[in-house]
């Protein structure tokens, strides 16, 4: 999701900066809670292989001196920096509300915030650190670059989609449900590591990504009904792989709305939430808060705190 992290030619493709644009509209679609929330809510999938299967294309060939320090303050950066930014902003946001409506200033507080974040959304940067982090060592990103490591983490992605669905469904605490419903998509990017974006070997990766996805999706749904899971990676995965697999480089309106879509993913609830108290309906929320936080976050980045976004 981070633009600046990926600056080299793997995340400059069309396919994969279309994907991160479609994805973060989609995102704020699912939270506004509008029509085709669950299929919005693919877009976070699509962020996250992504994230991964760059990590893992640009970790190095062995593990030279230094390279974890070099990852552990690259990645620090670009994603604990920005948490701790916006988990500040949230803060005082939650603060501010709870000030207006009479109740106490800390009362939303819990413990299992240090995981998260002050705002449910912030949970996505620890976890990308994480996986990114995981993705980046030598001996993992070697073997995602090699054609048996991609079979081998697409089985394992296999497995831990209904693993993810078997957790969330007995409701653990947060993040659980959110870290459990993105591990495939963490599994499916080291995936797709071995194959750079548009080329024409990828398109075998494209058909097992589209097979494998239809097939848990439908197993989950049979088993479950409930399709927190099996529709956003119906439709997320295949979608994934079909980016990586479309060739050509991004040209710069493209490259320029996907280098917003980290800041819009952060700003977004800032957007919505105060919309969605004015009486407007979920779709109309989904529908005001994609220009306007586009343009924040266009905003945003011509400041100094555009770091954080």
């Amino acid at each position: 999701m981070s633009s600046r992290e990926q600056t080299s030619s793997t995340a400059r493709a069309s396919g994969v900066e279309a994907l991160r644009v479609v994805s973060a509209i989609g995102i704020i679609f699912f939270h506004a809670g509008a029509t085709g929330a669950s299929v919005g809510y693919a877009g976070l999938p699509c962020f996250l292989v992504v994230s991964v299967a760059v990590a893992a294309r640009r970790s190095p060939e062995d593990a030279r001196e230094g390279w974890l320090g070099q990852q552990l303050r690259r990645r620090a950066d670009r994603l604990l920096l920005p948490w701790l930014f916006w988990c500040a902003v949230y803060g005082a946001a939650r603060c501010l509300d709870a000030g207006l409506s009479g109740e106490g200033l800390f009362d939303w507080l819990s413990p299992e915030m240090l995981l998260f974040g002050t705002w449910i959304h912030l949970w996505y940067l620890p976890f990308a650190f994480l996986a990114t982090m995981v993705a980046s060592v030598p001996a993992i990103g070697g073997l995602a670059r090699r054609a048996h490591g991609g079979a081998l983490f697409l089985m394992l992605a296999c497995v831990a989609m209904p693993l993810s669905e078997w957790i969330i469904h007995h409701e653990p605490v947060e993040p659980m449900p959110q870290w459990a419903f993105a591990l495939p998509s963490a599994l499916v990017g080291l995936a797709l590591a071995g194959v750079a974006p548009g080329d024409p070997r990828g398109r075998r990766m494209l058909l097992a990504c589209v097979g494998v996805a239809m097939l848990v999706a439908a197993l989950l749904d049979i088993r479950w009904g409930d399709g927190r899971v099996g529709i956003p990676y119906a439709v997320g995965i295949p979608a994934a792989a079909f980016a990586w697999a479309i060739p050509g480089s991004a040209g710069p309106r493209l490259r320029g709305l996907a280098d917003l879509t980290y800041g819009v993913y952060l700003v977004h609830p800032l957007i919505g939430s105060p919309l969605s108290r004015l009486g407007l309906s979920p779709d109309a929320v989904a529908i005001a808060s994609v220009p306007l936080s586009f343009w924040s976050a266009w905003m945003l980045r011509r400041t100094p705190l555009g770091r954080f976004s």
